[in-house]
């Protein structure tokens, strides 16, 4: 067991060196072990680019992300459907109830729906408010008011003035 511990705290430094070493496809399994046993955007990334390097991206990233918590895990979800630019994933991941978002997971996906999905960028927005309006404070406050005239100007720019009006009423 503890040379199992020991092995996995080594992974990243073997793959490394395996690909240094013209070794990509050792590396590629060293980072699978890595992702399977501690899920992190940073092994994600390695698999992605060598896995992509060597053609078997396709048929990898589904079960990657097969391993991956959808409550628990929702985090390293948003991290990698930001990362690829995939707003409508990361707009589901946040939809999710009870997902465990990080500290701005939200506003970040809210951020990245703007151009694209405005109108879920909004309520994402106003959903934070919310959150922080609950939680009361005068830091909570002034982020919250920053939201709001995010989700304001969304409301606006999609002609939807009147629908603003009656939330903030």
């Amino acid at each position: 067991l503890a040379h199992e511990r020991c092995a996995g705290s080594y992974r990243p430094w073997l793959a490394r060196y395996s690909e240094e070493h013209g070794e990509p496809k050792i590396a590629l399994a060293m980072w699978r072990l890595q992702f399977e046993e501690r899920p992190s955007f940073e092994a994600y990334k390695h698999l992605r680019r060598l896995a992509g390097g060597i053609g078997a991206w396709a048929s990898l990233r589904p079960a990657m992300l097969g391993l991956l918590d959808p409550i628990r895990q929702a985090w390293l979800q948003i991290e990698i459907a930001l990362d690829e630019r995939d707003v409508a994933w990361a707009i589901e991941i946040v939809s999710r109830p009870g997902a465990f978002l990080g500290q701005d997971g939200r506003i970040r996906v809210a951020t990245a729906a703007e151009a694209s999905h405005p109108e879920e960028a909004s309520k994402l927005y106003c959903t934070e408010a919310e959150r922080l309006i609950a939680a009361m404070g005068r830091t909570n406050y002034v982020t919250a008011v920053a939201h709001l005239l995010r989700a304001r100007d969304l409301q606006r720019r999609l002609g939807k003035e009147a629908a603003w009006d009656a939330y903030v009423a």
